[in-house]
């Protein structure tokens, strides 16, 4: 059983197992202890039920990687300090989270391990690159973009917005991604910067895996993996922020009423390269990643592509006005949104 619903409810107590002891299951039950991020301080051993820890070694196969290795390392140090009965992967198994495997592997077969998270991700990448330094730098900007940044690149994709759970998320679900788009157009926290890193980092790793003479061993086809998922990661943030810097100059340009060809022109070819790129990664994935995990992964894409391209057929038709003597523009109809009716519970923020 999973034991969340328990802890949410309040219900991780004595009386709980002394209920299991009524009904003839306590023996029978085993409670499996998860979290997506850290860990819990404790999984009750007074309570004395079987219990398991199962940390996330990778699920959301259809977002950009996100790093997992300190819930691992901390599930498998809880499970040790408070005995639980053993270790079990949280996963749809995708020979991209082949680390997060290893990790688990690490600390649940020897407690110990080989120290803490930093030790094993040097550990892992001798492993696969031996000394060469480029392997190190590859993960560096690896793990820049599936740690620190990992939150943006999961923030522009559909499934993170898709549940339906409260007034926004049903919004956005109902308007992906142009009402992704309409948050990221006033650069919210540096947000456009913190895309334009994403893309350097993840093209800079990328073009290290793509060289086969720096591993020294490739198990699952990592190489082909770990760069089309950076090639994944570095076009979506490419393409989001190319649209939200085309929405704000275009915006801008309609305000003021100063309408420049040129100035609107650059903006098309910097969003034709971002679908470029996009296109790019699609074929990567197709080519490169396990038949089985390509038509999830690349649903999320086709609808950010679609999307980009009827943005940019807009640009270029205004781009066709301008030149053709327009003095004003109007509104970008591809981001107009729809009102929703929301019928569920209100929710503080909603």
């Amino acid at each position: 059983m999973w034991h969340d619903s328990f802890v949410r409810g309040g219900k991780m107590n004595e009386e709980l197992a002394e209920r299991f002891r009524r009904e003839g299951i306590f023996d029978k039950v085993a409670l499996h202890w998860w979290r997506y991020g850290g860990f819990f301080d404790t999984i009750h051993p007074e309570l004395g039920m079987a219990s398991w820890v199962v940390p996330m070694t990778g699920y959301y196969y259809w977002t950009p990687l996100q790093d997992h290795l300190s819930n691992i390392h901390l599930s498998a140090i809880k499970a040790q300090e408070e005995n639980a009965e053993g270790a079990e992967s949280y996963t749809v198994y995708y020979n991209a989270y082949f680390r997060n495997y290893a990790c688990l592997a690490e600390y649940s077969w020897n407690s110990a391990g080989v120290g803490g998270v930093e030790a094993f991700r040097d550990k892992y990448t001798a492993f696969l690159f031996g000394d060469a330094p480029e392997g190190r730098e590859a993960f560096k900007k690896f793990d820049f973009t599936t740690g620190p940044m990992g939150s943006t690149s999961w923030s522009i994709y559909y499934y993170s917005n898709s549940y339906g759970l409260s007034r926004r998320s049903s919004f956005l679900r109902s308007n992906y991604p142009q009402a992704i788009v309409e948050q990221l157009e006033d650069n919210p926290a540096g947000v456009q910067h913190n895309l334009g890193m994403i893309c350097e980092n993840a093209r800079a790793a990328r073009r290290i895996f793509d060289r086969e003479d720096l591993w020294r061993r490739n198990p699952a086809g990592l190489a082909k993996a770990y760069s089309a998922e950076m090639a994944r990661t570095a076009a979506t943030a490419h393409v989001f922020m190319r649209l939200a810097q085309a929405t704000r100059a275009y915006r801008d340009m309609r305000e003021d009423g100063e309408l420049s060809a040129d100035a609107l022109k650059s903006r098309a070819v910097e969003l034709k390269a971002a679908i470029d790129e996009l296109d790019q990664a699609i074929l990567s994935i197709e080519n490169d990643l396990p038949a089985y995990m390509a038509p999830s992964i690349i649903r999320e894409l086709t609808m950010q592509r679609r999307f980009a391209c009827a943005f940019l057929d807009e640009i270029n038709a205004r781009l066709g006005d301008i030149e053709n003597g327009a003095t004003s523009l109007p509104e970008i109809e591809c981001l107009r949104t729809t009102p929703i009716r929301w019928v569920g519970k209100a929710h503080k923020g909603d």
